[in-house]
């Protein structure tokens, strides 16, 4: 297993830390931008570690629900992408495998606390 991961290496600190924060800030707007489409009346919300929670007085529809799941998956996928696979990417991975694993990690996290 350590050969598997010898071959990544981390080109320029302050870029990876600007990309994931650049990362989570996106995700997390874009979540406050479906709730924002939805224009349910609020009861209260919170700022915790997974980001924003809404209290809202009716239970969200399944369309709303499906879109608070997709859209940020898209953009997460979208930085992702661009952070993982162009030339701006600050971490350099020994394979596309490892890429893919990273990318599908960065999903399920971006997705699950939702």
């Amino acid at each position: 297993m350590p050969d598997f991961l010898a071959g990544i290496s981390i080109t320029n600190t302050l870029n990876l830390v600007l990309f994931l924060v650049i990362w989570i800030i996106l995700c997390e707007l874009t979540h406050v931008l479906v709730l924002l489409w939805r224009r349910e009346p609020l009861i209260g919300w919170a700022v915790g570690p997974f980001g924003l929670t809404f209290m809202a007085l009716r239970e969200p529809s399944p369309l709303y629900i499906w879109l608070d799941v997709f859209v940020p998956a898209v953009v997460s996928g979208s930085v992702l992408f661009i952070g993982l696979f162009t030339a701006l990417s600050p971490v350099v991975f020994p394979s596309t495998f490892l890429k893919v694993l990273v990318m599908i990690c960065g999903l399920l996290f971006t997705g699950i606390p939702t």
